[in-house]
């Protein structure tokens, strides 16, 4: 595999299809010193191709097929700064990055409390829904399309999403930040666009409680933002 994924990258390889990236997934190929090195190679030329081209979820996806398997041997960081994000709301949900992607990048940056980029990207990933089965089946992502099988769907989704999307992750890196009227304006959107319920609610109060922001944690319980009760 390795030897063909660098035959074509060494081609003309622009306009091909290779959907292998899912968030809800780990890349097989971050274990194979092989594939890596490919990646290594050609990734500067999909990254030379975004730039030409940043609204192509295609070419986002293959983006991050190579950079989540590269892990610390690639600097992703870099390369997503030097990009712009957009939103479009067209009828085709243009977004750059495109919202699995995001869900990723969000993932990654917070885990490295690299709140800028959470607070950057937080809105492209909310794009990005995963809901199982009626039945509760598992999604066996392949390339394309997916199979389901019996089983715990709860058990493929990430944390934060979907539902919440990237709220949780946004209003914790607001917070972390000091950026208090920006996370109250995030959470009134969430019970807004999400619904104004317990489980909305003490999502965002756990994310303020997990910071010490025992004040703002209560009201956001209640479904107010901190705002409306100062004196």
């Amino acid at each position: 595999m390795a030897t063909e994924t660098d035959r074509v990258f060494g081609g003309l390889w622009m306009g091909i299809d290779l959907d292998f990236f899912s968030p809800l997934n780990e890349t097989p190929e971050r274990y194979s010193k092989l594939m890596k090195n490919v990646f290594n190679k050609h990734i500067r030329s999909v990254e030379a191709a975004i730039r030409l081209s940043p609204q192509n979820a295609g070419l986002w996806n293959i983006w991050a097929w190579m950079a989540s398997s590269l892990q610390e041997d690639y600097q992703w960081g870099t390369f997503v700064d030097s990009v712009e994000p957009f939103d479009f709301p067209t009828p085709l949900l243009m977004t750059c990055p495109p919202a699995p992607v995001s869900v990723w990048i969000v993932r990654e940056a917070k885990a490295k409390k690299d709140w800028d980029t959470v607070i950057r990207l937080a809105k492209n990933a909310r794009e990005f829904r995963y809901h199982p089965g009626e039945d509760d089946l598992v999604v066996e992502w392949i390339p394309g399309h997916g199979n389901t099988s019996p089983g715990s769907g709860a058990s493929q989704i990430i944390e934060g999403f979907p539902g919440k999307s990237a709220y949780a992750p946004h209003l914790e890196a607001l917070l972390a930040t000091g950026r208090i009227d920006e996370a109250n304006g995030v959470y009134d959107e969430m019970i807004r666009v999400e619904g104004k319920n317990s489980t909305n609610t003490l999502i965002a109060a756990d994310v303020a409680e997990q910071l010490g922001m025992q004040e703002i944690a209560a009201n956001w319980k209640t479904g107010c933002n901190f705002e409306t009760h100062l004196p």
